[in-house]
């Protein structure tokens, strides 16, 4: 019979920390290490606060022109507003398809804008605040779910 040359882990020593004998250390887990920046937390209520705001908006316009809105511009503010809500909230909680949605949702609306209005303005004024957010969370990109 030969022995095992494999080395038991003491039973007081949690799993994934080193013993004193200098063996690795497991990477710790990516909520471990989540801190969320002022910038971040600032980013998140603005996207909160402005798809809030337009929902709000658009709910009320379509309620009182609903017989006269001959446009998809108003229902496409609502649904992309609505889901602007809803990304703040994912990103709150650190998913990734909360940013995925955001983005969507600014696409959506900037070639809604652009097609209502004709104004290349538009689609910039629309595009800008998802450059923004991308800007500041992808290189945060490793601690989202």
């Amino acid at each position: 019979m030969s022995k095992s040359k494999t080395r038991k882990r003491p039973a007081h020593q949690p799993h994934g920390q080193a013993n004193n004998k200098g063996t690795a250390v497991a990477a710790l887990p990516a909520a471990a290490s989540r801190t969320r920046t002022p910038l971040i937390t600032a980013v998140i209520i603005l996207i909160f606060l402005h798809g809030a705001f337009f929902t709000l908006l658009a709910w009320g316009d379509l309620r009182t022109n609903s017989i006269e809105v001959r446009s998809l511009y108003m229902p496409l503010l609502f649904i992309t507003s609505v889901a602007d809500v809803i990304a703040a909230v994912a990103l709150w909680y650190w998913k990734r398809w909360g940013f995925q949605l955001y983005v969507a949702a600014t696409l959506v609306m900037a070639t809604a804008g652009l097609m209502n209005t004709g104004y290349i303005l538009v689609l910039f004024a629309s595009l800008l605040p998802a450059i923004i957010a991308a800007y500041i969370f992808l290189p945060k990109q490793h601690l989202f779910d």
